[in-house]
């Protein structure tokens, strides 16, 4: 019995036309970026695998599709990576997760999911009884990290394969750490009976494409058209990136008086090959954290201005798209505000108690300080100060919360004929604490003196005097 993952050899042609219609309706639609690859002549004789020690039979048969074949080494291929691999004896291969293309070929880009490459796809057929060896073979040649795997397909004759049809052998070369990728055609003509129908690609596809995206990357050598021949080898090219460079990659500045947000004004990054994004069709776009995406056109302007940027980090992406959409290249810049403006403390007036008599100490109150900021204090159960005190002695600690909600305070144990003083401090990076105000008393014997006064950024005391 057959292999399930193929169609029986003795299918009516009456079948496999009404695969040829249905199958390419099974699509999966996603979403890539690259350039498209480009198409050169490539100089490497053909070295038959069929035969040779340490070759693999991977199988035969028609329309037969040898699924999650591992590849000896990771291969990028449209800037996936992919560690296994499926081969159709159609002539063509698939990456994962990809539909099968099926017997009928069409010109590219299709409309079926998944990345591909298309040797000679075309309705071929395998088959060892008509010629001995008939199939498809995988090879591996040097060492790592510069091997190379081969997938052949040798001797495969095109459907209804018989005696006197004549087969044709091809293979395709993908190189590790370069990703480079070669067709070769040892014998392209049939030189059977199907000659002058299916010879040299008359009735096949070759080509590459990448997976399902609107518009869809691919790179045609042909489509039903007789231009290949034997001994030819071609070379399909990775595309060259072209990056944004930004300039600085860092952009410190700082908040301007009385308000908690900064606008910048950013170079228009340059390109990395330098020009490349000034090729026509090509244009930048940004985008401002999580934010949208802002496309500039050309010509470019030689700066963007990025407005209401918070305290702390934003990133900056820049994205380099071609002529199709896609992206070439991108990169990231990062913007640092910085919070350098202290908040202002005001503390109450000063107050004099006198003791009672017989008394040698009092029970004193006031008002807590207020506070202000450029930026607004993030304060647990709506309290900004607080005030703890013990049968031993008073301890007073005043606190501000940073917009990172994390405490800063200063607080002191206080008994008769001791300071002590109470603050509000802003742990808000980058903030200097030695700016923040404090609030001052003194006690004395005969009496209890409170004096409140603000610090400078310096740290010395003004109005500090009782």
């Amino acid at each position: 019995m057959k292999n399930s993952n193929y169609f029986s050899k003795v299918a009516s042609p009456f079948l496999k036309l009404v695969l040829v219609m249905v199958l390419p309706f099974f699509a999966v639609v996603s979403s890539h970026a690259q350039l498209n690859y480009s198409i050169v002549a490539c100089a490497e004789p053909y070295v038959q695998a069929q035969g040779q020690a340490g070759t693999t039979f991977v199988g035969q048969g028609d329309d037969v599709t040898f699924l999650n074949l591992a590849l000896p080494f990771p291969f990028t291929f449209y800037t996936a990576s992919y560690n296994t691999f499926n081969v159709s004896t159609n002539g063509f291969i698939t990456w994962p997760v990809a539909t099968n293309r099926g017997l009928g070929n069409t010109t590219l880009p299709t409309v079926t999911a998944g990345a591909a490459m298309y040797p000679f796809w075309d309705d071929l057929d395998a088959d060892g009884l008509v010629v001995t060896g008939s199939g498809v073979y995988t090879r591996v040649d040097g060492v790592a990290p510069n091997r190379v795997f081969t997938i052949e397909w040798y001797r495969i004759g095109h459907f209804n394969m018989a005696v006197g049809t004549g087969d044709i052998t091809f293979q395709v070369r993908l190189f590790e750490t370069s990703n480079r990728i070669f067709f070769k055609y040892q014998d392209i003509n049939f030189a059977g009976t199907h000659d002058p129908l299916y010879s040299f690609g008359l009735s096949a596809t070759r080509g590459i494409e990448g997976v399902v995206a609107t518009p869809r990357l691919n790179s045609l050598q042909g489509f039903n058209t007789a231009t290949l021949f034997n001994g030819q080898c071609i070379e399909f090219v990775a595309p060259v990136p072209c990056n944004p460079v930004p300039n600085p990659l860092v952009l410190n500045i700082g908040l301007s008086p009385g308000v908690c947000v900064a606008n910048a004004v950013l170079n228009f990054p340059t390109f990395n090959a330098a020009g490349c994004g000034n090729a026509t069709g090509f244009s930048v776009r940004y985008r401002v954290g999580g934010g949208p995406n802002i496309v500039v056109l050309q010509p470019y302007p030689a700066n963007v201005a990025v407005n209401n940027l918070p305290s702390g980090t934003t990133t900056i992406t820049w994205e380099v798209l071609n002529a199709l959409g896609a992206i070439t290249g991108s990169a990231t810049q990062t913007v640092n505000v910085s919070d350098t403006e202290d908040p202002v403390l005001t503390c109450p007036a000063d107050m004099i108690i006198n003791l009672n008599p017989g008394l040698c100490c009092a029970i004193v109150s006031w008002a807590d300080p207020t506070a202000t900021d450029n930026c607004p204090f993030i304060v647990p159960g709506n309290t900004l100060f607080s005030f703890n005190s013990f049968p031993l002695g008073l301890i007073l600690k005043y606190s501000k919360l940073s917009q990172q909600s994390k405490i800063r305070n200063s607080s002191f144990t206080v008994h008769q004929g001791f300071n002590f003083s109470f603050s509000i401090l802003s742990s808000r990076t980058p903030k200097s604490l030695t700016g923040n105000g404090i609030c001052c008393f003194n006690s004395f014997p005969l009496g209890l003196i409170l004096k409140y006064s603000k610090l400078s950024q310096q740290s010395k005391i003004r109005n500090s005097s009782f």
